[in-house]
């Protein structure tokens, strides 16, 4: 019994650890975010940055670059991919590297 209440500690702190991640990461990217024309905010990252487009904003800003998105009202699969594909290809192009 004593090993289950242990376990559900340590999950409960990866969870608390994952959560001010999160919010520490989107607030991150907001601070940048703010700066587009117009302005743009997230406020789930998940959700919200799985298209893309808000990926190559916030690396446009960042870089001071413009690159080409997908950004369609009905956007589907193969565009959110190619989104994200452009933002993976340009990191790659600085030399950014995954830790």
């Amino acid at each position: 019994m004593r090993r289950s209440s242990l376990m559900t500690n340590v999950k409960s702190l990866r969870d608390e650890q994952e959560r001010v991640q999160k919010k520490t990461f989107t607030n991150w990217i907001n601070t940048y975010l703010i700066t587009c024309q117009p302005p743009c905010k997230i406020s789930d990252l998940f959700t919200e940055i799985k298209d893309g487009t808000r990926l190559l904003l916030l690396l446009e800003v960042l870089s001071g670059n413009k690159l080409q998105k997908e950004n369609r009202g009905n956007m589907q699969r193969v565009h959110c991919l190619s989104n994200v594909r452009t933002a993976l290809s340009f990191l790659e192009s600085k030399q950014v590297r995954q830790i």
